[in-house]
């Protein structure tokens, strides 16, 4: 099934904390960056160059997506690509893409990964190329359908189905035959 980023995921943006403001800095929560992504070797990002305090993560209005979701560089540059290995934050160049429902990260890690060209074509911006969140939510994946949706899907026989009405109103003279006796030549 083909649908838009934003009815698969919830996308969400990141911000930036003062970073003139030494209590925001250094503490536990991990705030990832596009530097960060760039510097993986793996398809998981766990721990972060830089990580916020409370008080900095409060203070800018950043969101903590949960472990699995996908993180996208957005910007400087377009598509770096991670699945969250622990719940963390980012800043304004990340876009965090949170599963609406269960998924397989997997999946659509590597499916975005492939699409890597398209998404940089779809930046926009005169000093930076910037991946903007409805440019994003407007991009298409494809899903794979569960077998429960799978089972919905698929065709049954009615009177318009090619070959069925045939076949119906065969077996229903034949049973009328039975009843009264009569045969066809």
């Amino acid at each position: 099934m083909i649908l838009s980023l934003k009815r698969v995921f919830r996308i969400v943006n990141g911000s930036t904390p003062d970073s003139t403001v030494p209590d925001y800095w250094n503490g536990d929560i991990p705030w990832v960056t596009p530097s960060d992504l760039g510097q993986l070797t793996e398809s998981t990002i766990v721990k972060t160059e830089r990580n916020l305090t409370k008080a900095g993560y409060t203070s800018c209005g950043t969101t903590l997506v949960p472990q699995g979701s996908l993180v996208l560089s957005t910007r400087a540059p377009i598509g770096h690509l991670a699945i969250a290995g622990r719940s963390m934050c980012s800043n304004q160049g990340i876009k965090c893409l949170v599963f609406r429902n269960p998924g397989s990260q997997e999946y659509f890690f590597f499916q975005l990964h492939a699409t890597r060209d398209l998404l940089q074509s779809l930046g926009t911006g005169a000093t930076f190329t910037e991946l903007a969140s409805d440019a994003l939510g407007r991009a298409t994946t494809i899903t794979r359908c569960s077998r429960r949706s799978r089972r919905k899907t698929r065709r049954r026989p009615t009177a318009t189905t090619p070959g069925t009405m045939r076949n119906s109103t065969s077996t229903a003279w034949r049973r009328k035959a039975r009843k009264t006796g009569t045969r066809s030549a």
